[in-house]
């Protein structure tokens, strides 16, 4: 009776019809049934790596172009909120299924508009322990007060760059563009870790509703530097 229900479980039936088919009280059949797919679902978590140029680059994705929420149901929903029209996502969608051995879930906002969605609490977890913000993420994101390996500066650089920075093509240089002065502070200090300058300024907002977009530029012989030592992995951050 037992393997009856969870096999049935395993095939996808729903609960009413296991108990319906079998005669069997609900709760008896619910309690078998949990175990099937909780089983399933312990074995269809994401797996992080211990690999600190990995978790790095996973922040700083986070960092630029990432959300979390709690759903009512206990969810913790990870979003990658990326651009449609760019290639990026497809290479980071099969860059995530690749290290995390789980592949996120694709959903479409808008034409132009890409998310790529994991409901895990590993990931927030991991998040939590390397990253800080309120409320208001995009204004107060930053790093958390900790040393970090050069491998991770490495990988939390290049997730910034790919998703909050841009390539000039006019002139040769990269430039880090935040709502949150202190994640552009924190980039600046991990560039120095990896003997890579960069100059930090200020833009003014165009209009009264936006915010100040707090900056770094890498020009010269660094753009050459950062572009060996860091490698940007979106192909229209590359030389």
């Amino acid at each position: 009776m037992i393997s009856e229900i969870r096999g049935r479980a395993a095939g996808g039936e729903s609960v009413n019809s296991i108990k319906n088919d079998l005669d069997l009280p609900k709760s008896t059949v619910y309690y078998h049934f949990r175990k099937e797919v909780g089983q399933k679902q312990k074995a269809n978590q994401v797996q992080i790596p211990q690999d600190d140029e990995f978790v790095g680059e996973l922040c700083g994705i986070f960092a630029g172009d990432g959300s979390f929420q709690y759903t009512k149901s206990g969810n913790y929903k990870i979003k990658f909120h990326l651009n449609a029209e760019e290639r990026y996502w497809k290479v980071l969608k099969d860059y995530l299924q690749s290290k995390l051995s789980k592949a996120p879930f694709v959903c479409s906002s808008s034409k132009s508009k890409i998310d790529l969605l994991y409901n895990s609490k590993k990931l927030f977890c991991l998040f939590d322990k390397n990253l800080n913000w309120d409320n208001k993420k995009t204004y107060t994101i930053k790093l958390a007060d900790k040393e970090y390996s050069k491998e991770f500066c490495k990988g939390f650089a290049r997730g910034l760059m790919d998703t909050d920075g841009y390539r000039r093509q006019d002139h040769k240089r990269y430039v880090f563009s935040s709502a949150s002065c202190e994640l552009r502070d924190d980039l600046y200090k991990l560039l120095e870790e990896l003997n890579i300058d960069s100059q930090k300024f200020e833009e003014e907002p165009r209009k009264e509703s936006y915010s100040i977009k707090h900056k770094l530029r890498i020009t010269g012989e660094d753009v050459e530097k950062f572009s060996k030592t860091v490698n940007p992995r979106k192909p229209k951050r590359k030389y």
